[in-house]
């Protein structure tokens, strides 16, 4: 019984009053892990971050920009997460009766060469357009190439760089950049603003990612990242490329903003069900993918994850871990590395699916006990304490414990020698939690603390 309850001990977060914090031993823990993973990568530059059902945060980056040390305070490119971005703000403006993701495009915007006005917003949402990505275009790389320093308007992209419709819309999702500028210009037509504008008054603000713009449509004083290359770090920003990726990809941000976005959207706090729901109708996408409404589900180490991935010169994954409630994000500023990225990603899930716990409790303030070994209990007193509390259990020389909080969160773990144990508000916060004991007969005993 020890050794299972010490197995968890990478699993503690501690939460202390109002405010979450991650704890000396799973920071240790996620760091050690990270840094193992990364080395073994050869990566260059990554930052990462992870956000807990309680609120805490994970945070980490190794390697270097250039001759500095890379850190997570810095703007990393989010990449196509631009996506899930103007999905949800879509969904938004869908709820204030602004439109209707059933509207054709022709319906808000002209449409432009090679764009046919009645596919429909959804449509432009889930990839099912047809319409061909402008990055696929054999002139835009060379424009942008020759531009690198220059903003590339979005009129320019659909003017010059859309080839003719690749399928009957509907026919079949297949990704394309094209439909997210669409979707853009048709939020800049409902709010009758500027897209940056709309998704600082609508998405930045309100859910507090106060490190993320929209590249070089916003202000911003942080350093933006460059990218590693074969040849070397490159400093100078690609202007032309993800100005012109606009609202299709040019989101920046902090790793721990991009965690806290993937947390929030996914855990149901930004839209109403049935617009969660809506996102949520996905269609045959690659491998074990599904794309719904500019989010994508999958199976990653045999459990189910809502989020995106993003590519510019750099590469980011964001995923959300249904089953265990947390978010995770990585950034790479190496070009070209997916692979690498999905590869680090997936082995740091892999330990977080291992090590957290899957923590149940009763709802109500019965006791749980072993019903061949009822002669046991548990005397947890007083209820409710103001600064320490007395646990008690009756026959046993020695026990192992669990603190769990009221969110069903595993707080940190103990064992007695004389059969009582203090525990401490100054260590465990304010609130309501539960204490599970374990006696050396296998009696397993649930009872509350309260600390006012």
């Amino acid at each position: 019984m020890k050794n299972q309850i010490i197995g968890l001990l990478a699993g503690i977060i501690i939460s202390l009053s109002t405010t979450a914090q991650i704890s000396s031993v799973v920071k240790d823990t996620l760091d050690k892990k990270f840094n193992e993973i990364v080395k073994s990568y050869n990566a260059k530059g990554v930052g990462a971050a992870i956000h807990f059902k309680d609120g805490s945060v994970w945070e980490a980056a190794y390697g270097n920009y250039g001759t500095e040390k890379l850190t997570t305070g810095l703007l990393y490119d989010a990449g196509s997460n631009t996506k899930t971005m103007i999905a949800t703000l879509v969904l938004l403006l869908e709820e204030d009766g602004k439109l209707s993701i059933d509207d054709s495009l022709g319906k808000h915007i002209i449409p432009t060469v090679n764009i046919n006005g009645q596919v429909t917003i959804k449509q432009l949402l889930n990839h099912t357009s047809g319409f061909a990505s402008f990055t696929d275009h054999k002139d835009y790389y060379p424009n942008v190439n020759n531009n690198w320093d220059s903003i590339l308007p979005v009129d320019t992209v659909l003017k010059y760089f859309v080839d003719p419709p690749l399928f009957t819309p509907g026919l079949r999702v297949e990704y394309t950049n094209t439909g997210y500028i669409l979707l853009g210009k048709i939020i800049e037509a409902v709010e009758g603003k500027k897209l940056a504008k709309s998704m600082r008054a609508r998405l930045f603000f309100p859910t507090q990612l106060d490190n993320t713009y929209l590249a070089f449509y916003e202000n911003y004083t942080k350093k933006h990242l460059g990218t590693w290359l074969s040849s070397g770090y490159l400093a100078d920003l690609p202007v032309s490329f993800l100005s012109s990726a606009w609202a299709a990809g040019a989101v920046i941000c902090e790793p721990a903003d991009l965690a806290k976005w993937a947390f929030d959207l996914y855990s149901g706090k930004i839209l109403s069900k049935e617009s969660f729901d809506k996102m949520n109708e996905t269609l045959p996408y690659t491998n074990n993918q599904r794309y719904g409404l500019g989010m994508i589900s999958s199976t990653i180490a045999g459990r189910p994850y809502l989020g995106h991935g993003g590519q510019t010169l750099q590469t980011s994954s964001m995923e959300y871990s249904i089953d265990g409630e947390y978010s995770i994000v990585f950034m790479n500023i190496e070009d070209g590395q997916w692979g690498q990225t999905m590869g680090m990603r997936a082995r740091m899930i892999i330990m977080l699916e291992e090590l957290l716990p899957n923590v149940v409790v009763p709802e109500d303030t019965t006791s749980l006990v072993d019903a061949s070994k009822n002669e046991a209990d548990l005397n947890v007193y007083p209820y409710p304490a103001i600064e320490s509390v007395t646990v008690e259990f009756s026959n046993a020389i020695e026990f192992e414990y669990q603190v769990i909080s009221a969110q069903g969160q595993l707080i940190t773990i103990g064992s007695s020698q004389g059969g009582k144990t203090e525990l401490y508000k100054k260590e465990l916060g304010e609130g309501l939690f539960w204490i599970r004991a374990f006696d050396q007969k296998g009696s397993v005993i649930i009872k509350p603390i309260q600390f006012r």
